[in-house]
């Protein structure tokens, strides 16, 4: 018996940055994976291409040859360029090649190529931008957003806006949105909810001060005083919402109609629990945003906001859960 003893050696790979992808290709085109930095043991000898890669640089590719008890090394820094990105409004997330670079502003490095940058905030339409590198000068490259302004207050304290179900939160407050139709309901205990449009174009402001009337709440309250002098007649009674009686219930003259029906609740509850969710995100995702313009004690309050975004997230599954539940048994379908 003869045994084979293959000649080996070792590898060891550094990166600037570090935790950058590495792929190592023999003359088979096997491929070994990591990251850096690395080292690779009883590597069999041979010919290799080394090739680093960093999201959005060209890749780094070495060519190395392993010899037998020896080590070898490939090291490489990827230099580019500082490069300030700001963004009107600021907070934008730009993003390189699908990579988060950062919230604006920020200096960051960039490869020394032409690159394209993409700048996201909140409902805004994205803002793409080319990045030509000029040689050793410090460079700024500006996102300019579509979007206005709209200043709502109201003489109630407790008023709060939202826009489509999404919530701005409690009177006073700007919202940035961008250009075109929107509605905004302001909402207040007691008092019927103000729905105003507002149709926004693209660097206007817009002051929108909504008065909320306290009819409804007075009458509310001076009918005990009235109810002596009214006992003698007859009053109508208060609607209420009620169980559907039995000559209520839809009747369906087939099983097929019957079953359209009941196709057409489920697609309808999936639709509007769908829109819920994706309201909240975006409900999230504003408080995000004004917590990050914002500080001290605003600033936790718009964290305290997204943290209880975040507990009604977490309990919408069960909430819909029990919905169907008393859906399908509407449906005779447990």
């Amino acid at each position: 018996m003869i045994t084979l003893i293959h000649d080996v050696g070792e590898l060891s790979l550094k990166s600037t940055p570090n935790n950058l992808s590495v792929e190592i290709v023999d003359s088979d085109n096997s491929t070994t994976i990591g990251k850096t930095p690395m080292v690779i043991n009883n590597l069999p000898v041979g010919n290799y291409i080394v090739r680093i890669k960093r999201p959005g640089w060209p890749d780094y590719n070495e060519a190395i040859e392993i010899q037998p008890n020896a080590s070898a090394a490939v090291e490489h820094t990827f230099k580019g360029v500082n490069v300030t990105l700001q963004s009107d409004p600021p907070g934008a997330t730009i993003f390189l090649s699908g990579s988060e670079l950062g919230k604006t502003p920020v200096t960051v490095e960039l490869p020394p190529q032409r690159v394209q940058l993409v700048s996201r905030i909140g409902a805004l339409t994205p803002v793409t931008q080319e990045f030509v590198p000029a040689g050793n000068e410090k460079q700024v490259v500006e996102f300019k957003h579509d979007y206005g302004v709209v200043s709502i207050s109201s003489d109630r304290a407790d008023a709060e806006a939202s826009i489509t179900g999404f919530d701005l939160g409690k009177l006073p407050i700007e919202a940035i949105l961008p250009p075109g139709q929107h509605r905004i309901l302001v909402h207040s205990e007691g008092v019927p909810d103000q729905t105003k449009a507002v149709d926004i174009r693209t660097g206007q402001r817009i002051s929108m001060p909504v008065t909320l009337t306290s009819g409804v709440a007075a009458t509310l309250t001076k009918r005990p005083e009235n109810a002596d002098k009214e006992n003698s007649q007859p009053r109508p009674r208060p609607v209420r919402p009620k169980t559907p009686r039995v000559e209520q219930t839809p009747t369906y003259r087939s099983k097929e109609e019957f079953e359209r029906a009941r196709d057409s609740a489920y697609e309808q509850f999936d639709s509007e629990w769908e829109a819920r969710k994706n309201a909240m995100k975006r409900e999230k995702d504003y408080y995000d945003y004004q917590a990050d313009h914002s500080d001290g004690a605003a600033q936790e309050k718009w964290k305290a906001k997204k943290d209880e975004v975040d507990r009604r997230m977490d309990q919408l599954d069960d909430q819909k859960d029990n919905a169907k539940s008393a859906l399908k048994r509407h449906w005779n379908d447990d």
